[in-house]
């Protein structure tokens, strides 16, 4: 198990500095002419992008998300497509390895959370994670070509939301200083703190429904998964999804409505048939995209840290009955 989980980090720690020097890239580049200079990342959103003639933007960003690097590969970025592909490669082989290890009547991997699960769960959420990276780069790329039209200017590109950008923005802790953050972060917080509370009344052993708080490699797990759901889903619903709608639609309310429509739906489970908390939250994520001139890198920042504390305390009581804490993490 831990090697798995090393060997997991140290994907995601690659990717985070390739990403981050693309971010760094970015920026140096701002104020060059031409956009394919060599100075911009493959990951850069300007990289390979055609800005002659607008271009087909839906089917190719929502196909990156089912096959990573598709967006990549026919804009002729084979770079990037490779390693969204070979990434989503590692997080299948991760999730096949442990194909008869696992009950698979468990709706809730969470309830079980063993160490065979850990590793299926993680490669699941890996996959879905540089899917909804690569949708994002593609979605972003492909705008481009709509810069003359002027049909994507309500998106205020600042040259912030590049993919490295919004992976690094889990840690930056600057956006602790607005209340849009920190009021939703103390509301987890304390249902957390209530729920741990509670279940130490007695002081008395955990019981059967209870795993440890401290165990390191749930809470690496646990913290791994919030990590690639804040960046993923973001990535997918509030960065490509809910700008295509306000596209299509040209009505920022019913973009959010739809898109966090959908963010609820795919929440839906056994253990969880009226995801009502999970659409309300991707609402407030998607005003808050809207807000920051459709910038996700708070929304990301609040929806890691969110799951932090829910997916922890969700693994440790089986039976969570003390206390709810909806998870914003889709499992498939």
């Amino acid at each position: 198990m831990l090697k798995s989980l090393i060997t997991t980090s140290l994907i995601l720690l690659l990717s985070l500095q390739c990403l981050a020097n693309s971010a760094n890239a970015s920026s140096e580049a701002k104020n060059e002419s031409d956009p394919a200079k060599e100075s911009i990342s493959y990951f850069h959103s300007s990289y390979k992008a055609r800005t002659d003639r607008p271009c087909l933007i839906f089917l190719p960003s929502l196909g990156s998300w089912f096959l990573p690097g598709l967006g990549q590969y026919i804009q002729g970025n084979w770079q990037a497509g490779l390693t969204y592909s070979l990434s989503a490669a590692a997080g299948i082989s991760m999730y096949n390895a442990e194909e008869d290890n696992v009950d698979h009547s468990i709706s809730d991997p969470f309830k079980y959370f063993d160490e065979n699960m850990q590793r299926r769960v993680i490669g699941s959420k890996t996959y879905d994670f540089v899917g909804s990276l690569s949708a994002y780069q593609s979605f972003r790329s492909r705008i481009k070509a709509y810069e003359n039209t002027g049909e994507f200017a309500f998106i205020k590109d600042t040259g912030d939301d590049e993919v490295g950008d919004i992976m690094l923005a889990p840690f930056d802790f600057s956006h602790l200083k607005k209340k849009t953050t920190w009021i939703p972060l103390a509301v987890i917080f304390g249902l957390g703190a209530q729920f741990l509370a509670l279940s130490q009344d007695d002081n008395s052993e955990l019981d059967e429904n209870d795993r440890p708080l401290g165990d390191a490699s749930t809470i690496f797990s646990g913290s791994l998964l919030s990590y690639q759901a804040g960046v993923g889903e973001e990535a997918l619903f509030r960065g490509f999804l809910q700008p295509y709608f306000r596209y299509k639609m040209n009505s920022n309310v019913y973009a959010n409505l739809s898109s966090s429509a959908i963010f609820g739906a795919l929440h839906y489970s056994s253990d969880n048939p009226f995801p009502i908390a999970q659409a309300a939250m991707g609402y407030y994520l998607g005003w808050l995209t809207q807000r920051n001139g459709w910038s996700i890198r708070e929304s990301a920042f609040l929806h890691t840290w969110w799951d932090v504390v829910a997916i922890n305390i969700s693994i440790r009581k089986k039976d969570s009955s003390a206390v709810y804490l909806p998870a914003l993490n889709l499992m498939f």
